[in-house]
């Protein structure tokens, strides 16, 4: 051959293999990877140099990938971090499939944030993906992105705060299959206006229901088989277009919700909940409500929502101690890994005595609320981290801030005894707050005034005694004014007594036994319309004898009075006993 002619022929050869070169996808280098990264399987029939020729692959007219339907083909491998190069890729499908390894990154490049954006459905389900979901899924890297199908996969950790803002329509990530699962709240999920569907069951997500109002396109919701604790927002219950919701097997509690319309199916098994009651639309005991009141400040935590179901907290709730009379008396918190705040609706727990809340992780202050409190006794709210200044409690009140930032006066007493030491081994002190270490005339004024709030009642009654003392025959003894009656469970017996106290010349109160069924008499079965006021030591009733002689009796809660009650009883007698003021009735001293 010539020279010529071989010039011409090579000339061809490489201007042909340039020219079928120039034609291959632009995409072929990051298509060539995911071949390689799947084992290149017979099943995928990729054997052509232009991946546009491949199956399962869709190109545009620029011979860029925009469609990789890979689903349901028993794959292995992984999918390799180049696919961040396929820019007009709209489309990937990878479900039902044997892939390993964490979702690879799709963004990162300048250009991938503007060519990227067309990308509108995502759908890897049962493709074996494990670790968390990237944050870039969800945020302004794909504004198009409808449809992002990750169920049945090995996904763990929370949802991306990126999720937030998305345009996702159909949010699929149920069925997690690793040890942790998806979990945490889902509050970011309530300003995706554009939700149609979302599957979240048989995971690991846990707190309160976010607020749903912003969800207006929510048709779909399954939420069952995962920890979700506190009340049914009414939110979600209004929803306009919802059809369908599942809330099955979680902690949820308050009151059954009810979905009133006709449309919505709800799956909602009975008794896999912590609702109060079964039947939708009931309303919750008060003493049920006050205390989800207060669950609400730390988060509603599954601790709690585990253990209080039904509608009394009586009934052996986890923390909640009461009396025979089923008033909340103590609430104990103690090592519950509280975070949040301290509830000032402690404060509507009338009868709580004891509030113990150390060894958590609480912050903020002590409200001032709960100085309002009838009966405290001790308050521990050690090993938090807490700060502020300290509430003025009541001087009986023994409160323990060790290990905290509160700040306390420098003229506090001494505790007092009754509080439980604090187990952090500090050193740390109690404080009984509220009482300097002197009383001036405006203390003594302030606490005797205090003091006719709970003994008003006891006046009236000692001078009515007073005044009858012929006329109480062998119902009671001639000196006696109050009874104090400490019903313990006998029906035929009730001890009566105010220590031995001379209140004038020949006259003393003593110990005595009388009939419970007398005082119940008297008192129309204690009756809250016979109720006149509480003290120290549980409630006042007015009462009347058979023979028309005007009583007073102070119910205690069980058992004989205590040493404790008959101490603060002496003590505010002395204090009346001292302080003259024209509201105050004017009564002998008390000779001990």
């Amino acid at each position: 051959m010539k020279k010529g002619h071989l010039g011409i022929s090579l000339f061809f050869i490489l201007s042909l293999t340039l020219l079928v070169y120039s034609q291959l996808s632009p995409d072929s280098s990051p298509m060539r990877a995911l071949r390689v990264s799947l084992g290149n399987p017979p099943s995928l029939n990729w054997s052509d140099s232009d991946p546009c020729k491949w199956s399962h692959v869709t190109c545009g007219n620029d011979n860029l990938v925009t469609r990789i339907q890979i689903r349901s083909l028993n794959l292995k491998g992984k999918l390799p971090p180049d696919l961040r190069n396929l820019t007009s890729l709209t489309v990937l499908e990878v479900a039902n499939n044997q892939l390993t390894g964490p979702i690879p990154s799709l963004a990162g490049l300048s250009s991938l944030q503007q060519d990227a954006t067309a990308l509108k459905n995502f759908s890897a389900n049962g493709a074996n993906v494990s670790g968390t979901i990237p944050d870039f899924v969800g945020g302004d890297k794909f504004p198009g992105l409808t449809n992002l199908h990750l169920a049945m996969n090995n996904l763990q950790g929370p949802i991306p705060g990126s999720f937030s803002q998305s345009s996702i329509q159909t949010l699929w990530l149920n069925g997690q299959s690793s040890s942790y699962m998806l979990n945490g709240s889902i509050t970011v999920l309530q300003t995706m206006k554009f939700l149609t569907q979302l599957w979240l069951h048989k995971n690991l997500f846990s707190g309160p229901l976010p607020d749903f109002s912003g969800l207006i396109n929510l048709v779909d919701l399954s939420l069952r088989e995962n920890q979700f604790t506190g009340i049914v927002p009414l939110s979600l219950v209004n929803l306009p277009k919802l059809t369908t919701v599942n809330l099955t097997h979680n902690f949820l509690q308050g009151p059954t919700p009810n979905f009133s319309n006709s449309n919505v199916h709800v799956d909602m098994e009975k008794g896999t909940n912590s609702f109060c009651l079964d039947d939708p639309g009931l309303e919750c005991d008060s003493r049920v409500n006050i205390l989800l009141s207060i669950a609400d400040s730390v988060g509603y935590l599954v601790i709690l929502a585990d253990d209080w179901k039904g509608n009394d907290p009586c009934a052996n709730w986890k923390g909640i101690t009461c009396d025979s009379y089923n008033n909340i008396t103590g609430v104990d918190f103690n090592n519950f890994e509280l975070s949040g705040t301290i509830s000032p609706n402690f404060s509507m727990v009338t009868y709580l005595e004891r509030l113990i809340l150390s060894n958590n992780s609480l912050t903020g202050t002590i409200p001032n609320k709960l100085t309002i409190l009838q009966n405290p006794e001790a308050l521990d709210v050690s090993n938090n981290q807490l700060h502020g200044k300290m509430p003025t409690f009541r001087n009986t009140v023994t409160v323990n801030t060790n290990g905290t930032g509160i700040e306390t006066d420098n003229n506090t007493v001494p505790s007092q005894p009754g509080l439980p030491p604090s187990n952090n081994g500090n050193g740390g002190k109690s404080l009984s707050v509220g009482r300097g270490k002197s009383l001036n005339l405006r203390i003594v004024v302030g606490s005797a005034i205090g003091a006719v709030c709970g003994m008003f009642i006891v006046i009236f009654g000692v001078c009515m005694c007073i005044r009858k003392q012929k006329s109480f025959g062998s119902i009671l003894s001639q000196s006696t004014g109050e009874i104090l009656a400490s019903d313990d469970g006998d029906a035929n017996e009730v001890k009566t007594t105010a220590s031995k106290w001379s209140i004038s010349a020949g006259s003393e109160f003593g110990y005595m036994f009388n009939s419970i069924q007398v005082l119940r008499n008297a008192t129309d079965d204690f009756s809250d319309e016979n109720i006149l006021g509480r003290g120290g030591f549980r409630t006042v009733f007015k009462g009347k004898l058979q023979d028309g002689t005007e009583i007073t009796v102070k119910r205690t809660g069980s058992g004989v009075v205590s040493k404790k009650a008959l101490v603060e009883f002496k003590s505010e007698i002395e204090v009346l006993t001292k302080v003259r003021h024209r509201h105050l009735l004017t009564l002998p001293r008390l000779l001990p």
